[in-house]
């Protein structure tokens, strides 16, 4: 967050056009049809449920003025065409590679969100929650990676939260996901989660350092 407000109009026209896009659909997903984002008090809110078919974009996202993200996404990994490329169920797989490409991408958004918008922020806090994680088993199985599933996790949720300084975006991007990850990861068997492998992730899937 930052200590100094964003006029509102302002910053929808940032989120609508302005911060980089590393995937098909960003984090905060804009839509310009009857799930656009509307302004509620001083945050900006956009509830695309419904229109989520494919698990592939927020269920709901909310940003403040002072720079406050929040945001709800689903399971990709329960979208019907990613059971049937890995022969899974819906609630049965963590992807170990999806995962951190999603979460490097909140981080990154949020960093060039407050290049554009929050200027005289300098640090950051991130968090993160999975819920429905009970049975869950963390895999990835294809031509480019395979883990064989470790789990099943026996908790229901977990949580991590880290802070950090904005100015080491985006060099330390790879640093700052494997810290946010890492505490979700051990909840599989007490899988770690390397630097190594959270950055080659970044670079092949997102283009990031």
């Amino acid at each position: 967050g930052s200590d100094v407000r964003c006029d509102l109009s302002v910053l929808n026209a940032i989120i609508d056009g302005q911060v980089p896009k590393f995937s098909g659909w960003p984090p905060f997903t804009y839509l310009h049809n009857d799930k656009k984002p509307y302004p509620v008090g001083n945050v900006i809110e956009a509830s695309l449920a419904g229109s989520n078919t494919n698990n592939d974009r927020p269920d709901f996202w909310r940003i403040s003025d002072l720079g406050q993200g929040f945001l709800v996404r689903p399971y990709q990994e329960d979208r019907s065409h990613y059971c049937e490329r890995f022969g899974t169920e819906a609630g049965t797989r963590l992807d170990y590679v999806l995962t951190p490409m999603r979460a490097g991408e909140c981080l990154q958004y949020m960093a060039d969100l407050a290049k554009l918008a929050f200027a005289n922020a300098t640090a950051f806090t991130a968090s993160m929650q999975f819920t429905g994680l009970s049975g869950r088993y963390l895999a990835r199985n294809d031509f480019d990676y395979g883990f064989a599933p470790v789990g099943p996790a026996k908790s229901q949720s977990a949580s991590s939260i880290i802070s950090g300084e904005l100015a080491l975006f985006p060099g330390n991007l790879a640093e700052y996901t494997q810290q946010l990850l890492a505490p979700i990861y051990r909840q599989f068997d007490f899988t770690p989660v390397s630097t190594e492998f959270v950055r080659s992730v970044h670079k092949r899937h997102l283009e990031l350092p």
